[in-house]
C-alpha cells in the first residue's frame, strides 16, 4: 500500500506541514511512520477531530442571558469589595505588609540577639 506523505496530507486537508506535525504530537492524528500517512484514515480523523470541535463549541458556549448574568454578578461582587474596604471591614494586603514588616523586622533582630546575651 502507498503511504501520503506530510505533503499530500496537508495539501488534501488545506493545512500547512507543520498543523500536520501538531496535530500528529497534540491530538493523535494517527501515522504509519516519520512521514508516511494513510490518507483515508488521516482525512477520517481530521472530520472526525472537527465534529468534535464543533460540538464542544456548540454545547460550550454560554449564552448572552448567562455572560450578563455573570458580568452582573462580578460586578456586584467588585462593589461589595469596595464596599468593604471603604467601611474598614477589609483591609489591603499592601497596607497590611506595610505596617508588619518594620514590626517583624524587629522582632528578627531582637531574637538574633538572645544567643549572645545568653552565652554569657
Amino acid at each position: 500500500m502507498a503511504y501520503a506523505t506530510v505533503e499530500q496530507v496537508s495539501h488534501v486537508l488545506n493545512l500547512s506541514p507543520r498543523r500536520i506535525h501538531q496535530l500528529v504530537k497534540d491530538e493523535g492524528m494517527p501515522r504509519v511512520s516519520r512521514g508516511e500517512y494513510e490518507m483515508v484514515k488521516c482525512v477520517q480523523w481530521y472530520v472526525r477531530f472537527l465534529r468534535d470541535q464543533l460540538d464542544a463549541a456548540r454545547h460550550g458556549t454560554e449564552t448572552e442571558a448567562q455572560a450578563r448574568l455573570r458580568l452582573i454578578q462580578t460586578t456586584a461582587d467588585l462593589r461589595k469589595l469596595d464596599l468593604q474596604e471603604r467601611t474598614s471591614e477589609l483591609i489591603r494586603i499592601d497596607d497590611v505588609m506595610a505596617e508588619i514588616t518594620p514590626v517583624l523586622r524587629a522582632l528578627r533582630m531582637k531574637l538574633l540577639g538572645v544567643p549572645r546575651r545568653a552565652a554569657h
